[in-house]
């Protein structure tokens, strides 16, 4: 079974506004490094680039708390930088318009950052060369996940719905998702490489290679996501599961309800780069503002498909979201 795209859905969006979201997660900073390529290297086949510019924008939770905020919530970060040159730029970043008295700053820490090497030249597209990865590798000292912990029951008690973003950099432990699970009133949440391990959390939207390998599979197949989408619910008992599945759209399992799937709006694509951050940004703001999870995935799934048509790590704007609906609801 497949949803038709409603009109209806605008009633959810003023009720986006101002609602109370605590992300508790890995914040990561993304950095675009681009440069013009005019010759060779001598050292290397590689390009030789005069540099044009350093761009700079939240990833990974931090991007999930720009996409919440953008939508119209009131967003507090918890999570972990380190005290270093890119944990400056990031908390700056994301001061303009979230809550970061949940950040620890911590000198044996470092912030995790990923850094794009982009070449550019006249009359020709720009192209990747490289992702660096930079990021904390040991366990995270004892005291500090002791304060991380604090730090989020002190936001959960303010929020009215709770993100775990997930990005396997340590934040969001097996205590976290405890904590999470027992004291949020709505909790959704995210995870790269753990979905199976957050059990009491009400709502996941992982995609389908993250739904496989929490069962130890890559099957991609579309009995394959229904049977892992049935598995989640039932071993995390949750209250739904949202499987995103990039060109294929989304499958949604309700507790107690019809599997759906939603197939994706016809778009140009440019960059798929933080498209799951929008989903799990939309799908709570939705759920907050009274929406089903039919209704919240097909949200989700609209404000996604305006996100990669943007380059880079991208968020979208309620005033988008509003004219994306009235677009594709015109009567031919």
């Amino acid at each position: 079974m497949s949803l038709d795209i409603s009109h209806q859905l605008l009633d959810f969006l003023p009720y986006f506004k101002g609602r109370k979201v605590a992300v508790i997660g890995d914040m990561c900073l993304d950095e675009y490094v681009l440069g013009e390529a005019y010759s060779l290297s001598p050292e290397a086949p590689v390009p030789r680039m005069r540099l044009i510019r350093r761009d700079y924008t939240p990833g990974g939770g931090a991007n999930v708390c720009n996409c919440i905020a953008s939508l119209g919530g009131n967003v507090q970060a918890v999570g972990l930088i380190g005290k270093d040159y890119h944990g400056d730029i990031l908390l700056k970043l994301m001061s303009r318009n979230i809550n970061i008295e949940g950040i620890i700053v911590s000198p044996s820490y470092t912030t995790t950052t990923f850094t794009k090497l982009l070449a550019t030249k006249e009359h020709s597209p720009t192209q990747q060369l490289a992702l660096i990865d930079e990021y904390y590798e040991g366990e995270i000292e004892r005291d500090t996940r002791a304060e991380l912990l604090r730090r989020a029951e002190e936001a959960i008690k303010g929020a009215e719905a709770v993100v775990l973003a997930d990005y396997s950099y340590g934040v969001v432990g097996d205590e976290m998702i405890e904590l999470v699970a027992k004291k949020a009133s709505l909790s959704v949440g995210d995870s790269r490489d753990r979905i199976g391990h957050f059990k009491g959390i009400h709502f996941v939207v992982p995609n389908d290679n993250e739904a496989a390998s929490a069962f130890g599979e890559k099957g991609r197949e579309d009995e394959d996501i229904k049977r892992y989408g049935k598995l989640l619910l039932e071993k995390l008992s949750a209250k739904g599961v949202i499987i995103t599945r990039g060109a294929k759209g989304m499958t949604v399992f309700p507790k107690d309800g019809e599997v759906v799937d939603i197939p994706t709006v016809a778009r140009q694509v440019f960059d798929v780069t933080g498209a799951g951050d929008v989903v799990t940004a939309t799908v709570v703001l939705a759920l907050l503002a009274g929406a089903n999870l039919y209704q919240s995935a097909q949200l989700a799934n609209l404000a996604a498909g305006i996100a990669v048509g943007k380059l880079g790590t991208a968020t979208v704007s309620l005033e988008e979201l509003k004219e994306e609906i009235i677009l594709r609801t015109k009567r031919p």
